[in-house]
């Protein structure tokens, strides 16, 4: 067994998950731009891969975050792990990366379809079908 640099790591990790996430990105642009007529003035698109590309980008940037910008107290090991990393890989603590609401929002992903899905029409449709 070879031993590595910690924080080694977790640079190769954060790394690997950046370049992940601008291939996804690259990815969805190549896509955005797929159609196929079905039939004359009928063009599909390809939104399944495009929506799967859009979370893999989400989720990578995501891991990249909690390296760099990792959740606890100022004084934790991990807050400490996460400004020592920053400092090896010239980052600020101010970037994009560091607003936590994107990673919430994938953490807490459920959560958000409940409020999103809230006032669709299907479910009122439903609603007001059930009420006596």
């Amino acid at each position: 067994m070879t031993k590595a640099d910690r924080d080694f790591v977790f640079l190769i990790f954060a790394l690997t998950e950046s370049a992940r996430a601008l291939r996804a990105r690259y990815e969805i642009e190549r896509l955005g731009g797929v159609r196929k007529q079905v039939q004359p003035g009928i063009v599909a698109r390809e939104f399944q891969s495009v929506f799967e590309q859009i979370r893999l980008a989400l989720q990578f940037s995501s891991n990249v975050s909690k390296i760099f910008w990792p959740h606890g107290k100022a004084a934790s090991k991990a807050a400490k792990r996460g400004d020592r990393l920053r400092n090896l890989a010239g980052l600020p603590g101010r970037h994009q990366l560091s607003d936590r609401r994107l990673r919430n929002h994938i953490g807490h992903i459920d959560e958000r379809l409940d409020d999103w899905t809230e006032q669709s029409p299907c479910r009122r449709a439903r609603q007001d079908f059930n009420s006596p």
